[in-house]
């Protein structure tokens, strides 16, 4: 939701960029130690589900995902929880996903750098150029030597003593799921879309704790456990 989501999304989808080959997203943020024990959820496999992966990177991956528009077949992962001894998650994940159209996405994120750094979101190569981006700005670069940049406009949305990226496009994605509603017509974020990134987030954590798997049919996981 977007505006410079939006651009990159038409560019793939017009052919001007052509398919998603290689993608990379990369988020290094801080969470204390009093994030993680001023609640009774965070940082706990029951009421999280998870840690980094669920919580922080799923929004990243999810947006990378859209972009290569395909399927993942394999998965491979290592979790770790290197700086919060008193939580049961990971703070810490790297790996890489292979889609069944061959594109490739490469991840990595921690908790414990000293601040939260923009997350960064590239797509090297496409088969006709290449982006990087932020949630905020892209930047896609042609291989004729022509340029896009976008970059976020307002929308009047603001949050008191809240960062930005904590729920600007809220507004935008309510919004169109009432108007499709009324409108009679399918929201742009239909609900598979959530049901796609959940099945790539429990690959992951699958291939963490074990190794790497693949996806069957209908996009179960497929794990050998002995």
């Amino acid at each position: 939701y977007t505006d410079a989501s939006q651009t990159v999304k038409k560019c793939l989808e017009n052919g001007s960029l052509g398919r998603v080959l290689h993608a990379r997203v990369t988020l290094t943020w801080n969470r204390t130690n009093e994030y993680y024990s001023g609640s009774d959820w965070k940082g706990t496999w029951a009421k999280e589900g998870g840690g980094l992966i669920i919580n922080q990177m799923i929004h990243s991956l999810d947006l990378a995902d859209w972009f290569i528009g395909s399927v993942p077949v394999k998965i491979q992962a290592h979790l770790a929880n290197r700086k919060h001894p008193d939580i049961e998650v990971e703070d810490t994940a790297e790996g890489l996903v292979l889609y069944e159209n061959g594109a490739q996405l490469v991840f990595y994120g921690n908790n414990n750098y000293g601040c939260d750094e923009p997350v960064e979101i590239r797509l090297f190569l496409c088969e006709k150029g290449k982006v990087k981006m932020s949630y905020e700005e892209a930047l896609i670069s042609f291989d004729d030597g022509t340029s896009i940049r976008a970059v976020q406009g307002d929308n009047g949305i603001k949050y008191a003593h809240r960062k930005d990226y904590w729920g600007i496009s809220h507004y935008g994605q309510i919004k169109d799921f009432y108007e499709s509603i009324a409108e009679r017509r399918e929201s742009a974020m239909p609900a598979e879309n959530a049901l796609n990134i959940q099945r790539l987030i429990d690959g992951i954590y699958e291939a963490s704790k074990f190794r790497p798997v693949s996806f069957g049919n209908a996009g179960k996981v497929n794990s050998d456990r002995g």
